[in-house]
């Protein structure tokens, strides 16, 4: 009776694994043919920084030129995107996506660092200026 009932036992596991094959199976497949598409386009990233450029148009000019030792880098114009903004896609509207940005345009006595927010939303950016700061560096 024993070897009965775990013979039982054995072809109820095969069952339930095979149950859970074939609906592994069927939900495989429906992701395949029915994919989910992403409101978010792929370079989002890349339009919003171009975006800020084009608008900005950041200079590399940080202070009067000196001499570069070896082994030392420049210091190239500056936009930051928060990663945790891209990531995220924070969404505050349907197919909206928030980025805070920091930008540091390079004039030769001045630095202007710009701090906004540009949001995307139906294929549009908008950006709002939240505050831009100068600094004066050495001529």
């Amino acid at each position: 009776m024993t070897e009965k009932t775990e013979q039982q036992k054995e072809q109820k596991y095969k069952k339930i694994a095979l149950v859970l094959i074939s609906l592994l199976i069927i939900v495989t497949c429906f992701i395949i043919l029915f994919p989910q598409k992403s409101p978010l386009p792929q370079d989002l990233e890349q339009q919003a920084t171009a975006f800020l450029l084009e608008k900005y148009k950041p200079g590399s000019c940080y202070g009067m030129p000196r001499v570069i030792h070896k082994g030392e880098t420049l210091p190239k114009p500056k936009i930051e995107i928060s990663d945790h903004c891209i990531t995220m896609g924070r969404t505050c509207a349907p197919f909206e996506y928030i980025f805070d940005y920091e930008i540091w345009d390079g004039h030769c006595c001045s630095i202007i660092i710009y701090k906004g927010v540009l949001t995307y939303l139906d294929g549009n950016f908008t950006d709002n200026l939240i505050s831009n700061k100068t600094e004066n560096v050495p001529c």
